[in-house]
């Protein structure tokens, strides 16, 4: 059964992890909880590295982990800790109930345990369900309630198939995957996350389809559907204009990647006595267990999007800690409904969020580790705004500032959409994210490019050609607006960057602080 989903990736937000080519690592693909026989063949059919047909084969998802330094290899028996020792990633895709063969191999508590004990010593686990009539969900789920993830006995997204004739038939949902604008699956169950779960796609009715779980040292993400087949990456079947390719890269380097052993979560409390969360990465030396009594680095602080999260500041992980800096990605309080701070979006305004983000650079300017002529303010999109207002108020507590496609045209959008303040509605609705009057009385008056030039600092801006949502005209208005500027335009480049539009964005930010 072919199974399709659309997501239109909120183009504000963008939250996943950019992972660097990897050593080989092996990728070891369940075909014993996954047991369907070609009667005629004799062999294991349906997602497996070998098979190339277009309906069900996962050959072309191997070849993305083999780009990624992967390499492929298959289990047809239960896993026990000998079996999954030495791999790096384990897969288990629709696991088989009676339609699909009539001795199924269940999962147990057995098989749980060791693949959970896998996990826990650092193993990365994709689990990709189907829906209720197409795969055993109840079995599995004695595995992914170790997590605080459970598949629901239930069948969603019951739609036609959109073609190329016909691209726009399709069920709009919610979330991220960074460097996918689009993307399909159809006919999945849902997943309840619970513990610390997180959910990374979700539907306009709040069903989550795709989510993660950091458990001990290892990485659990979670698909409510096989989704990848062969003729969805490439497009064979589907319209042009859709980054299943992308998105699925985006899952391969998370989990090669895994979990990152040198972050952890860090909470710091406003003066209103709410927390921030957040996750800081530290500097790459840290990580080798170096004698760092005494040595002092720099911090670079990332503000999302609107709608996004801490998940959008991952992609600088690598880049800045090798540069010797941590990083504090966090969640703006208010700022998405998936928010860990405050998902209460009713109560956002960017003038919140620049109060936030200043108690945040107060927080780390007290800390001793920490040299205060390096802290860096990375804003992408509603969060450059954010970071440009920041700045020009800390004047020369930020040494550098980097702009990423930074939405200074809010203020002008939402004053030409509600001319007068009587215009105002109590709730506006913007990509299926609520708002009250506040956001918009808040950002009425602000006049970005007579503020932001009052931080004299050096910038960096970085903006696509193809930026549909933010003009670049803004980015080069600021450039001249600023004292000390630079500015990178990607070409082609849209309104959240592709893998590889997002390397050659991180090469522009390590060239400019490395100067």
């Amino acid at each position: 059964m072919i199974r399709l989903i659309f997501i239109l990736c909120m183009l504000l937000s963008f939250g996943s992890v950019y992972a660097q080519k990897t050593q080989t690592k092996k990728v070891l693909l369940d075909t014993y909880f996954n047991h369907e026989v070609d009667k005629k063949t004799g062999k294991v059919q349906h997602y497996t590295w070998d098979d190339t047909s277009k309906w069900g084969g996962y050959s072309q998802f191997g070849e993305l982990f083999e780009k990624h330094g992967g390499t492929l290899a298959m289990l047809n028996e239960a896993p026990t800790s000998d079996l999954l020792n030495g791999s790096s990633v384990y897969i288990i895709v629709d696991p088989d109930h009676v339609k699909d063969n009539p001795s199924p191999n269940y999962m147990n508590k057995e098989s749980a345990e060791a693949i959970a004990k896998w996990v826990k010593n650092g193993g990365s686990l994709l689990v990709l369900t189907n829906d209720r009539d197409n795969c055993d969900l109840q079995h599995i789920n004695i595995l992914m309630d170790k997590f605080g993830l459970h598949f629901n006995n239930t069948t969603i997204l019951q739609l036609d198939i959109p073609t190329k004739e016909n691209p726009e038939n399709v069920y709009p949902l919610q979330g991220t995957l960074e460097g996918t604008d689009k993307m399909y699956m159809r006919g999945t169950s849902s997943i309840e996350c619970s513990k610390e779960a997180r959910r990374i796609v979700w539907t306009k009715d709040n069903d989550v389809v795709i989510a993660e779980a950091n458990y001990g040292n290892g990485l659990v993400i979670a698909v409510a559907d096989p989704w990848i087949y062969n003729e969805y990456i490439y497009h064979t079947l589907l319209p042009d204009n859709y980054d299943n390719a992308s998105a699925a890269e985006r899952i391969v380097e998370q989990l090669l990647e895994g979990r990152n052993s040198q972050c952890h979560e860090l909470q710091i409390q406003q003066k209103n006595g709410k927390n921030i969360y957040g996750i800081v990465s530290n500097p790459t030396y840290q990580s080798q267990n170096q004698n760092t009594s005494k040595k002092q680095h720099g911090v670079a602080v990332i503000s999302h999007g609107f709608n996004g999260t801490h998940h959008f500041g991952k992609d600088y992980f690598k880049t800045l800690n090798d540069l010797g800096y941590a990083v504090y990605t966090f969640d703006f309080p208010c700022g998405s409904v998936n928010s860990k701070s405050d998902n209460n979006t009713m109560n956002m305004s960017v003038s919140d969020e620049k109060e936030a983000l200043k108690e945040i650079v107060s927080y780390f300017k007290k800390q001793k580790d920490i040299d205060n002529k390096k802290i860096v303010l990375i804003g992408e999109s509603q969060g450059g705004l954010v970071s440009a207002l920041a700045a020009s108020e800390l004047k020369k507590q930020v040494s550098n500032l980097i702009l990423i496609y930074p939405a200074l045209c809010i203020p002008d959008n939402w004053n030409a959409r509600y001319p007068k303040v009587e215009d105002i509605p109590e709730v506006s609705e913007i990509w299926g994210v609520k708002l009250g009057k506040k956001f918009m009385m808040d950002i009425r008056p602000m006049k970005p490019f007579e503020t932001i030039g009052k931080y004299k600092g050096r910038v960096l801006i970085v903006h696509g050609t193809d930026d549909k949502v933010v003009p670049l005209d803004y980015s080069k208005r600021a450039v001249e607006t600023y004292n000390d500027a630079t500015l990178k335009i990607i070409d082609k480049a849209g309104h959240g960057f592709k893998p590889e539009e997002r390397i050659l964005s991180n090469k522009y930010v390590k060239e400019f602080l490395s100067k």
